[in-house]
């Protein structure tokens, strides 16, 4: 049961690649299916005999839209183009699948290597700014008026306690 499952998931994820592949390559008037076979990523490229196309051309931009589509079950391609109706196809190409780069890791600035450790006299200074702004901030508050309702014009008061 379990391996049909990931045949059935496998099958489906191939499908959407053929998808995928059409619509990347956008004006070229071909069909894509694709399939698996051992362990091989090969791509069918089918069009009309009424379809002139470069089929130089046409395997390029297949290959870029495969290469850019960065596929990890297959590392060999093989791409194959014919007219539809027709056996055997008119032209083909193979090619490995070239992982993507890993990330750019950038060099960190003077500035980030050098570590964050701050001095007893500097601390000591940071500890009473902030302080002295918390305390000013406090007493900014305390003085502010009260809120006053909008329709009596008082001053809001706490509900008192009942004890």
């Amino acid at each position: 049961m379990e391996t049909t499952f990931h045949r059935n998931r496998h099958s489906e994820d191939i499908r959407t690649l053929g998808t995928q592949i059409q619509t990347l390559l956008g004006d070229i008037p071909i069909t894509i299916q694709c399939v698996l076979k051992e362990g091989r990523l090969v791509v069918l490229g089918q069009h009309t005999v009424h379809q002139t196309l470069n089929s130089g051309s046409v395997l390029v931009r297949l290959e870029r839209s495969i290469q850019a589509l960065n596929i990890r079950f297959a590392q060999q391609v093989r791409i194959y183009l014919r007219v539809a109706g027709q056996k055997q196809p008119y032209a083909h190409h193979r090619f490995i699948l070239t992982p993507p780069p890993p990330p750019r890791i950038q060099k960190p600035s003077p500035i980030d290597e050098q570590p964050w450790i701050v001095g007893d006299e500097e601390l000591s200074h940071l500890v009473d700014q902030l302080t002295a702004f918390s305390r000013d901030t406090a007493l900014s508050t305390q003085a502010s008026p009260s809120p006053q309702r909008a329709d009596e014009g008082e001053p809001l008061q706490a509900p008192e306690s009942q004890s």
